[in-house]
């Protein structure tokens, strides 16, 4: 007869405000970047335009003439050859030639010039501006660079509140008698605090590297390309304020940390792709993770560093299940390096796990497996041997492992089926078998019936080890 077992949940509540703070500021980060995902996700984010007319020509169309509808066919046509050619021209930062940048047509009736007029403006407008993917994925951008801009004013905010001997400058120093116009020495903090808080921001971020750096923490260190990450930056700017094209300062900031930029010419236009979206959404967050827990390690030296990893590792496993491997790789490689030896060995087994696990998502396969063949695996438990036999392709080995820590109640099926660590698994029958529930029937030992996978998950033990989250 299995035993029965009750699920808990505890969750602990952090009480230095500075520490709440600056896991907070990381937490509102993450978010907006997982929203902005899903506003992706459920936008038309297909670089190829629809090539149906607006509404309003083809209801107009089904009340016109033949000989109506052959003049309308006539100027569409050398509109369009108009248009391509402005299209290429302005691609190649090139002047448009004269006898292909105009057309002339001659409607026959009002009804018609009207229609076509019409068309013609609908149209112009929507070649010369962005498609609709383009003008999204750009958005974005825009809106991921602000939101950490907005996280990195919240770390310093609760810096200087937590540690106002940081607070220099003339605008520190006040009168008595302007102290009395505050009202209050908090109101004076706050004001000095403010201020300090949109001078950094109005600086670029090289201002941004020569604070952190300051309070021994290297921007440049939270990421794999800190030219690639200080392109971004720039790129924005580009975006916002000159309509996406590279002007001088563009290349002027880039050109001594990437000198391909030199090549570009002023007025050339500055995409965002899919995929350099989605790397800037990873490098952002990754970043975000590692800036913040790097300040608290950093102005905490005299607390145990082991509840600030903790706290990583759960945030790193939630944005891997997101699919956000490139982020899980930097912070996990980026901790791994820099704590030359001084992790636990649970905090350094997760790090590596995860770090396996997104070389193995992205396509690192050789580098995965050297690696995990290659660490020492010896003294532990099944717990941990499993995820080598995950990792390395031992489905038989692996499902073996995992029904036994189903049993003892080490694993949840929840896991298995959320965790991107099992995801090649997932289509197999014999991992399928195991996400299937086997529950006693009422007032019975030992008969028992399958359960769709998913349909008991509150009722599964609680206490999986893969994760110890804290919030």
């Amino acid at each position: 007869m299995t035993q029965s077992r009750v699920a808990s949940f505890s969750a602990s509540m952090v009480v230095d405000t500075y520490q709440a703070a600056i896991e907070t500021a990381i937490d509102k980060f993450l978010g907006k970047i997982s929203a902005s995902r899903e506003l992706a996700a459920a936008g038309a984010l297909d670089d190829a335009e629809p090539d149906a007319p607006p509404d309003f020509f083809q209801e107009e169309m089904k009340h016109l003439t033949n000989d109506q509808r052959r003049e309308v066919r006539r100027a569409m046509g050398g509109f369009s050859a108009v248009m391509t050619h402005a299209l290429e021209a302005h691609k190649n930062n090139e002047p448009l030639d004269k006898s292909k940048a105009s057309f002339e047509f001659a409607a026959g009736d009002q009804h018609t010039a009207e229609l076509l007029s019409r068309y013609l403006l609908y149209m112009s407008l929507k070649l010369k501006a962005p498609n609709r993917a383009q003008l999204l994925r750009r958005s974005l951008l825009i809106v991921a660079i602000s939101d950490f801009e907005v996280f990195v004013g919240a770390l310093a905010s609760a810096v200087l509140e937590d540690q106002p001997g940081r607070i220099e400058g003339a605008d520190s120093s006040f009168t008595l008698r302007q102290i009395k116009e505050f009202g209050s020495i908090e109101a004076v903090s706050e004001y000095v605090i403010e201020r300090k808080v949109e001078d950094l921001l109005r600086g670029d971020i090289d201002d941004w590297k020569s604070w952190f750096g300051k309070l021994s923490v290297k921007l440049e260190d939270t990421t794999d390309d800190w030219p690639g990450f200080v392109e971004m930056f720039a790129r924005r700017n580009v975006l916002v304020h000159n309509d996406g094209k590279a002007n001088r300062h563009y290349a002027r900031k880039l050109s001594a940390v990437l000198p391909q930029v030199a090549a570009i010419k002023v007025g050339t236009e500055l995409p965002v792709s899919g995929e350099y979206l989605d790397d800037a959404w990873n490098r952002l967050s990754a970043a975000a993770c590692l800036v913040g827990i790097g300040l608290l390690l950093q102005t905490r030296p005299k607390v145990d560093s082991r509840q600030h990893v903790q706290w990583l590792i759960y945030r790193t496993e939630i944005l891997a299940d997101s699919g956000s491997h490139k982020a899980v790789l930097v912070i996990a490689s980026t901790v791994l390096r820099t704590s030359r030896g001084r992790l636990d060995r649970e905090n350094e087994i997760s790090l590596r796990r995860l770090r396996w696990t997104a070389l193995r998502e992205l396509g690192h396969l050789e580098e995965m497996t050297r690696e995990v063949e290659g660490w020492d695996f010896s003294g532990l438990d099944l717990l941990h041997l499993h995820v080598r036999d995950v990792l390395l392709g031992d489905v038989e080995k692996a499902c073996s492992s995992i029904a036994s820590l189903l049993e003892l109640g080490r694993l949840t099926r929840f896991a298995l089926r959320t965790k991107a660590l099992y995801r090649p698994l997932h289509g197999d029958p014999r991992f399928s078998d195991l996400l299937r529930v086997r529950a006693a029937l009422p007032g019975t030992a030992e008969r028992s019936t399958d359960i769709e996978a998913g349909a008991m998950t509150l009722a599964e033990p609680a206490d999986e080890q893969l994760d110890t989250p804290r919030t």
